[in-house]
């Protein structure tokens, strides 16, 4: 449907530590303006860890635990009814901590974070709203999310959006 949300229990899956790498990605299609959560975790308390939406253009918050905060904003109009290909990296190492937004292939924004704190919580996973007070429900649909535990490179990130919709295996 085009409505209803998706909640995957919590799992220890979802948590990543300070000094850990990430990738979020998944397909969206939605003709709808407004704020509308794709992807979220909150804390367990109501309390966002992370989560991808829309506002017009791609929106991306992570939260940690020590009350740190990454946004990153998009360029790309993701309500124009078409399908579009969303990632935010997180790519951390002893010299570097950063967090990156592709939209269909494309870098769109970045910021060198810095964070101290971690992204554990016991929320539950949420797909097609947040589960917190205003849910922000997305209307629309959404494929192939994935969550992995490594730094997607650009060149991996522009095969997925090229061979995404075709039914390619991603690796």
């Amino acid at each position: 449907g085009t409505t209803e949300g998706i909640d995957i229990p919590d799992n220890n899956t979802f948590d990543w530590g300070n000094e850990d790498s990430f990738s979020i990605e998944a397909w969206i299609k939605t003709g709808t303006a407004g704020v509308q959560v794709f992807l979220a975790r909150t804390e367990g308390g109501g309390n966002p860890e992370w989560f991808i939406a829309t506002n017009t253009n791609a929106w991306a918050q992570f939260n940690t635990n020590n009350a740190e905060r990454v946004e990153l904003f998009g360029t790309t109009d993701l309500t124009d009814d078409a399908w579009h290909h969303v990632v935010v990296v997180r790519e951390w190492d002893s010299t570097k901590d950063i967090f990156r937004l592709y939209v269909d292939g494309v870098l769109e924004d970045f910021e060198q974070a810095g964070l101290t704190g971690n992204f554990v919580g016991n929320g539950d996973m949420n797909i097609g709203y947040i589960d917190q007070g205003a849910s922000f429900p997305y209307t629309g649909a959404i494929d192939e999310v994935a969550l992995l535990d490594a730094a997607l490179s650009e060149d991996i990130i522009w095969s997925h959006f090229l061979n995404g919709d075709q039914g390619a295996s991603y690796s």
